[in-house]
């Protein structure tokens, strides 16, 4: 009998370059060693390339998990309906806040004292300096020490994989609330690998955008986008002198919805190279606040214009306190096209107290847009967390 183990390294590197998920990379390097090394050049190869070597993007569902403190997180792989028990690297007896953008997780500790991305599969960490919070009652620029800490955390989106690049930069979207007050002010920081020290907005001049507001940005033909509460939408421009400013792409259209009692939350999603507006209409159902609907407009950046888009072909997006992005599906049977797949993002920190007393994580599900209909897409174990919610997270 042949020993397929002792196959030369070409050979198995080419028979894995037609892998397209990462399960199948996974599978075959349990074979042996020699597999194993030809899968992960194979994968490396293929996230470099924009050519039909590319591995799929279908996400994994990443778990809550009981204990905020724990070094272990589950990743549900809808491909196969099995659960994968992931180490972090970087142990921390503290909560971690963790956030999810293209195959990595930023990790926050409790107080906000040590940062840093991680790769949970290869184990690679990237340490990131502190980020500074601007003090309304005047203090200035501080680093934020209290016990909730990590949850004023809101989005973490990259604009490149660090698996493939070093040059690659990460926005973050963050909370602070006022002294005294229950209400949040959030600022936009920005950081490009290899700098000290955060590029900070606390605010964007006479663009009409309120960064209190300010729920999800997005990196779209090599500059970044964001989007608030009420739809106004900006691209933060950098200049070479580090002078950095907001221009305005969209403002909002004040009555586009009549009904009062909805509540709405939009993303910004990259797909087939067009820009995305999706709005998730939320509306108060026996106390809780539940998605009833999303609907999808597809942005000019040059006129600000907006078109309704009724149909999203092959396409899935998912949305959630991960970074939003988009996955063509027609191919892999396992999620369904023209649907928007959701995890309950209400604004932690904001909301902390009714966040924790309403919807406990429990508004998550797949909009289909051709039946304006929703159903779920998960039935295992649940569990809530303030800190680490059911996220999505491309492996």
């Amino acid at each position: 009998m042949a020993d397929w183990g002792n196959i030369p390294n070409d050979l198995a590197t080419k028979i894995a370059e037609h892998f397209e998920l990462l399960e199948d990379f996974e599978v075959f390097g349990f074979v042996c060693s020699r597999w194993r090394s030809a899968a992960k050049q194979a994968k490396f190869q293929a996230n470099t390339k924009s050519s039909t070597l590319s591995v799929s993007r279908v996400p994994w569902l990443m778990l809550p998990e009981k204990d905020d403190t724990s070094n272990q997180r589950r990743f549900y792989s809808f491909y196969n309906q099995q659960v994968r028990r992931v180490s972090l690297p970087q142990p921390n007896p503290n909560e971690k806040r963790l956030l999810s953008s293209r195959g990595w997780l930023l990790s926050v500790t409790e107080k906000g004292k040590n940062m840093c991305i991680l790769n949970p599969l290869s184990g690679a960490v990237i340490k990131l300096p502190k980020v500074s919070f601007w003090d309304q009652a005047g203090r200035g620029w501080y680093i934020y020490h209290d016990i909730y800490g990590t949850h004023y955390f809101d989005k973490f989106v990259l604009s490149e994989n660090p698996s493939t690049t070093s040059d690659f930069t990460i926005a973050l979207v963050l909370s602070e609330p006022y002294l005294n007050s229950s209400i949040c002010h959030e600022i936009v920081s920005f950081w490009r690998n290899g700098s000290c020290e955060w590029d900070t907005f606390v605010e964007c001049g006479d663009v009409y955008f309120t960064l209190y507001q300010c729920h999800d940005i997005t990196f779209y033909q090599g500059e970044f986008y964001a989007v608030d509460d009420s739809g106004n939408i900006v691209c933060f421009q950098f200049d070479q002198s580090g002078e950095h400013q907001a221009r305005l792409i969209k403002e909002s259209e004040r009555n586009m919805y009549k009904d009062q009692q909805l509540t709405i939350i939009n993303y910004l999603v990259e797909s087939s190279d067009r820009l995305l507006l999706v709005c998730r209409l939320k509306k108060l159902l026996d106390q809780i606040y539940r998605t009833v609907s999303f609907e999808v407009f597809e942005l000019n950046i040059h006129n600000g214009t907006a078109e309704r888009v009724v149909h999203l072909e092959d396409v899935a997006i998912f949305v959630g306190s991960n970074s939003s992005y988009s996955v063509n599906v027609s191919v892999d049977n396992v999620f369904k096209p023209n649907s928007i797949y959701f995890t309950d993002d209400f604004k932690v920190a904001r909301h902390r107290h009714w966040y924790e007393s309403n919807s406990r994580g429990t508004d998550m599900g797949v909009y289909s847009l051709a039946g304006n209909h929703i159903h779920s897409y998960y039935d295992g174990p649940f569990h809530y967390s303030k800190i680490a919610p059911f996220m999505w997270h491309e492996p």
